[in-house]
């Protein structure tokens, strides 16, 4: 067949038809083109222009920029990098803006705590009798809500829990001293000395578990009058306290 005019008009040999039907005359103009771009600014429209001219006569061809390529294998993976070492720490970074307030939570239970505490004294020195006796009192230092009734010279327990309580007491000379803490009528404690020609104080204290409604006093142990505790008028010898030292609902 006859060949096609070049890029300036000219007529170029015959070619026989390729692959495709094409003339082989228009690769041809492809090398012509290497001629006429070889100067500075057509670069880029020779690249393009050729590109457009393979696509046109046989895109499959092996020297087609576009041709589509075939997949190929999958390349070796790569090692991992979980056996590497960890990085050094990095500088701690800035502070935060503060947050806002919060809402204000519910109002909680209210605590009570519950108060008892007494302190009596006896300003005269008391005699035992043929028959056990209760010391009383007439000397009220503290006396919480009226828990100790005086004339009696029991403490009635309200509020159940464990109490301290303390006696103090002076010998008589030349007499025995002898004395219960009684808490219903069973003696918790004994406070005892012998007769001696030396009168002394002596003192006797305990914790206690009382429940409500329970009674506690001092009791003058049974003797022929040698059985004695000294106090005078203006001294307070004689002294009786106690105080709740835990709730039982605390316990």
């Amino acid at each position: 067949m006859p060949g096609t005019p070049d890029l300036w008009g000219n007529k170029m040999g015959g070619g026989h038809m390729g692959a495709r039907g094409h003339p082989e005359g228009w690769m041809e103009a492809t090398l012509r083109l290497d001629l006429v771009t070889n100067f500075p600014g057509l670069s880029s429209f020779k690249t393009q222009f050729r590109q457009f001219l393979w696509q046109l006569l046989d895109p499959h061809h092996p020297r087609c920029p576009s041709r589509p390529r075939e997949k190929g294998e999958a390349g070796v993976r790569g090692c991992s990098n979980r056996s590497r070492k960890e990085g050094p720490p990095s500088s701690r970074g800035l502070r935060g803006h503060k947050g806002q307030k919060g809402q204000v939570g519910p109002p909680g239970t209210l605590c009570q705590h519950a108060y008892v505490a007494f302190s009596v004294g006896r300003p005269e020195g008391l005699h035992s009798t043929d028959a056990l006796q209760a010391v009383p009192f007439d000397t009220e230092l503290v006396n919480l809500d009226g828990a100790f009734d005086l004339a009696s010279g029991r403490f009635l327990c309200a509020v159940p829990g464990v109490y301290f309580l303390s006696l103090d007491v002076h010998t008589w000379n030349y007499k025995e001293m002898y004395l219960h803490i009684t808490c219903n009528r069973r003696a918790a404690a004994v406070l005892y000395a012998q007769p001696s020609g030396r009168s002394m104080m002596q003192t006797q204290s305990l914790l206690l578990v009382l429940a409500a409604g329970d009674a506690v006093w001092v009791r003058v142990f049974q003797r022929d009058g040698d059985n004695a505790i000294y106090s005078e008028r203006g001294d307070l010898y004689i002294t009786f306290s106690g105080h709740l030292v835990k709730p039982d609902a605390e316990l």
